[in-house]
């Protein structure tokens, strides 16, 4: 069965028929003073669960995808007696929040075999929370508004519950349902501040949403945010919960920050008197900021004890060195006991812009994004999955996102996170973090609630996406929107991953000044146009499932459900060299006669790149028209038809022949573009084949081999030598002109040169005997000469005389010999002596000839 079918036909699902006592159930529905959030509809893995009246259902969906099973099962407990208004289970899928106005109760949910239970009804353990504390008994119980479940607590059992009032409480279902084990104020006491004035806002005390804080290595994991009536939020840090899963690594990554923090603190000079009574600043900052630090010290250090002790207790913890995995913690009541500082009201910066509107908009719903964009996953997940792009950024920066009743939504950064704050004697300075308003967002249901017959509660609720962080859905009276800022987040994650501070600050001044807006879609519409009716969304689920693929259900207060298939991001960068080149606007669209003088080619594609249709640009995966869902009346189908039916459908279908025809233009528009491009290929294809061609002229020349080229390099040497030795002859002739005598230096080198002739005997022959080299030289030959006999016959004897001595060696003694020996050595150096001179006078001989 296709994605869509299956998605159809679970709207006709048994799961989402009203109850026998439909009066109650619709007067249950209808019921909308309390301030809890709705979200009568969660999936938890493959299961859909579904609370109508008092009754939670609950009925497999792999079974409806796969035409099984078309019925559900009922969750009999006698614990649930008020109308039920959310459904929040907690991160291990087995424990389930039931909220009421008043009331809450723990749902422990049966395991995945039970659609194979023959019975309809399931018995279910259910733990009534708190009933002390909250009761509908007496009007003065402050109403329920919001509760989560703390991804850190032990066991996934910490369930944080906020009322009107401000007090946010944990209980553990587990361990002690009736009193909560922490008990925090999120709004500041009246008395002991000066900024509490007479007069109050409306709204100003009343805590109508929560949300929790993130981060890697800083304070924002321990950050709880509380949102109030008229727009403040205040905040709460550190936050623990009693029996808390917190990861080592996290732990003594942030006592290393709050440790370098107090040293460089203790390192500054302490204030002089005259800087302590300064306009500028009343509190001495080092000794302020010091005592802070040591605080956060020590409460850090409670914290490493804490897992030191477990870690020897558990010696099979120390062979493995994983200081990713969580570890169990308590909250540090040693250091004063002293109770975290309410910080706040955060300050704007620029104030967010008011829509048009004669009320002041309440407050509705709070939400915390990070600025890092891509899949999302809890702490828990991305320690699994090694963090992605997220876990290793000790400083992410956040998205804290309002949401008011007007349809306003307010994105704010946090360029400035909270710190661990308690209450005492020595925070004096009032703590007033900032967030910079980056984007203000109408989601345009204004004119909506101007125009609306019946008064209806708004009441704008958000559900992050659970598989991308850039996501959210935000639904209300009039339908769903789906904001995803997945564009800015990504450039603002870009310019704040660069570690060059210059560079970064570049960027982010870059990056504000494009003001890149989130997109806006309207998935589910239903407001009716005839009547000015609607039919409230009451709750929002996302499938995201292997199986059951990646969809949106919506379920109005009739229970009408709404499916629609979502579309998974397939990122793929664009290739550098495929993109098209920014070019200046100075340049004509089209080429013209005065560029073919400077251009070699023309493209037929032009200079400007081509602009995708704006009905394909859209690669979100969201619907381009909402899903448009009428109220029913009575919960009853159709019985007739009138003429207001007859034009809804005349404009639904006009609505849809605009979008094929838009789609089909759009087609034509980019078949056209393909078509263009083919044929500039093929004339890319036939030049490159063309100057291809002309290299191999220019290379092999015009008669074939290489020879072309060779006689032009060798022409261009003979060239060049003759242009050297006219060079030479130029340049021996400005020498001449320049300088026609000889100078001194020039006369002393020639007449060194005579003398040198002279005494040679080349330049005077003399006839004296010895008048010069080549005379001397001439006699010596002579004797040379007469000698030589001699010295041919003095060799001859020496050589018999050897021979005879070799014959008379046996019969000389030692000391004969060696005698013979040094006589014989002598004569050979004088003969080697008188021969060397011989040979010196043969070559100087040799060369006077």
């Amino acid at each position: 069965m296709s994605n869509d079918s299956w998605l159809s036909s679970l709207s006709n699902h048994a799961i989402f028929t009203l109850p026998s006592n439909e009066g109650e159930a619709e007067s249950s529905s209808s019921s909308s003073s309390s301030a809890a959030k709705r979200n009568t509809m969660v999936v938890r893995g493959g299961d859909l669960i579904v609370a109508v009246g008092k009754e939670v259902r609950m009925c497999n969906l792999g079974d409806v995808k796969s035409g099984g099973r078309a019925g559900y099962k009922t969750l009999n407990t006698p614990n649930l007696t008020f109308p039920i208004l959310s459904l929040i289970p907690n991160p291990t899928g087995k424990l389930l929040a039931v909220v009421g106005a008043h009331q809450l109760v723990v749902l422990v949910l049966p395991r995945p075999g039970y659609i194979n239970l023959v019975a309809p009804l399931i018995e279910c353990r259910s733990i009534p929370i708190g009933a002390y504390h909250h009761s509908p008994s007496t009007s003065s119980t402050p109403s329920l508004t919001k509760v989560l479940w703390h991804p850190w607590g032990q066991n996934a059992s910490s369930l944080l519950v906020l009322t009107l009032d401000g007090l946010l409480r944990e209980y553990d279902p587990l361990q002690d349902a009736e009193e909560p084990q922490q008990l925090v104020s999120v709004v500041p006491p009246r008395e002991g501040g000066s900024r509490w004035m007479s007069a109050e806002e409306p709204g100003e005390r009343d805590a109508v949403s929560f949300c929790l804080g993130r981060g890697e290595g800083d304070w924002g994991a321990l950050s709880v945010y509380a949102l109030m009536g008229n727009g403040d939020i205040y905040g709460v840090c550190p936050f623990l919960p009693k029996n808390a899963l917190v990861p080592e690594a996290y732990i003594r990554s942030l006592s290393a920050f709050a440790s370098s923090k107090l040293s460089y603190i203790s390192t500054l000079p302490a204030p002089s008197p005259s800087q302590s009574h300064s306009p500028v600043r009343t509190t001495p900052a080092p000794s302020f900021l010091s005592t802070r630090y040591q605080a956060q010290t020590a409460f850090l250090s409670s914290l490493l004890s804490q897992i030191s002790d477990v870690t020897s207790s558990n010696p099979t913890s120390m062979e493995v060195d994983d200081s990713s995995e969580p570890v169990l913690v308590h909250p540090p009541t040693s250091a004063g006991s002293r109770k975290p500082l309410v910080q706040g009201p955060f300050l704007f910066q620029p104030a967010p812009r008011e829509l048009d509107g004669d009320d002041v908009p309440r407050a509705t719903d709070i939400f915390l994004l990070g600025a890092g964009g891509g899949v999302r996953g809890s702490r828990n997940d991305e320690e699994e999955e090694g963090g992605g792009d997220k876990v290793g950024r000790k400083s992410e920066m956040t998205v804290l996102g309002l949401v008011f009743e007007d349809g306003k939504v307010d994105l704010c950064l946090e360029v400035e996170k909270m710190e661990g704050l308690w209450v005492g004697r020595q925070e004096t300075v009032q703590s007033n973090p900032a967030l910079a308003v980056y984007e203000t967002i109408d989601l345009n249901i204004l004119p909506s609630i101007e125009s609306s017959s019946s008064s209806l509660d708004i009441d704008p609720t958000v559900l992050v996406d659970p598989l991308y962080d850039d996501t959210i859905y935000i639904y209300h009276a009039f339908g769903v929107h789906c904001i995803v800022l997945r564009k800015w987040m990504d450039a603002l994650s870009e310019a704040l991953a660069i570690t060059d501070e210059e560079k970064r600050d570049i960027e982010l001044d870059r990056f504000f000044g494009r003001g890149i807006q989130s997109e806006v879609v309207m998935v589910v519409d239903t407001r009716s146009e005839s009547d000015g009716t609607s039919a409230p969304i009451h709750s929002v689920a996302i499938i995201s499932d292997v199986y059951l693929s990646y969809s949106l259900l919506a379920l109005t207060s009739s229970l009408q459900q709404v499916g629609l298939e979502l579309s998974l991001r397939v990122d793929s960068p664009p290739s550098p060299s495929l993109s098209p080149a920014k070019l200046p606007s100075s340049l004509p669209p089209t080429p013209s006669a005065s560029s073919s003088s400077t251009s070699h080619y023309i493209s037929l594609l032009g200079v400007e790149p081509f602009t995708i249709p704006p009905i394909l640009a859209d690669r979100s995966g969201l619907p381009t028209k909402p899903r448009v869902v009428l109220p029913q009346s009575n919960g009853k189908p159709l019985e007739s038809i009138s003429p207001e039916n007859l034009r809804f459908l005349g404009k639904t279908v006009q609505s849809f022949r605009s979008d094929i025809r838009d789609t089909l233009s759009a087609g034509s528009t980019v078949q056209a573009r393909l078509d263009l491009q083919l044929k500039e290929l093929e004339r890319q294809l036939s030049k490159l084949a063309s100057v291809s061609d002309m290299v191999s002229d220019l290379r092999d020349g015009e008669v074939g081999g290489k020879e072309g080229l060779r006689n032009r390099v060798e022409r261009v040497m003979e060239t060049q030598s003759a242009l050297i030795g006219r060079v030479d002859k130029v340049l021996q002739k400005l020498m001449d002109n320049h300088q026609p005598i000889l100078s001194d230096y020039e006369q002393k080198w020639f007449g060194e040169l005579g003398r040198m002739k002279e005494e040679v005997g080349l330049q005077v022959e003399r006839a004296v005997e010895g008048g010069g080299l080549k005379a001397r030289t001439a006699l010596l030959e002579n004797h040379l000469q007469i000698l030589r006999p001699k010295l041919e016959e003095l060799a001859r004897n020496d050589a018999d005389r050897a021979q005879e001595k070799k014959k008379q060696s046996a019969a000389l003694g030692k000391h004969q010999l060696a005698r013979l020996e040094q006589q014989l050595a002598a004569e050979s150096k004088l003969i080697a002596s008188v021969t060397k001179k011989l040979d010196d006078l043969s070559v100087k001989a040799d060369s006077l000839k």
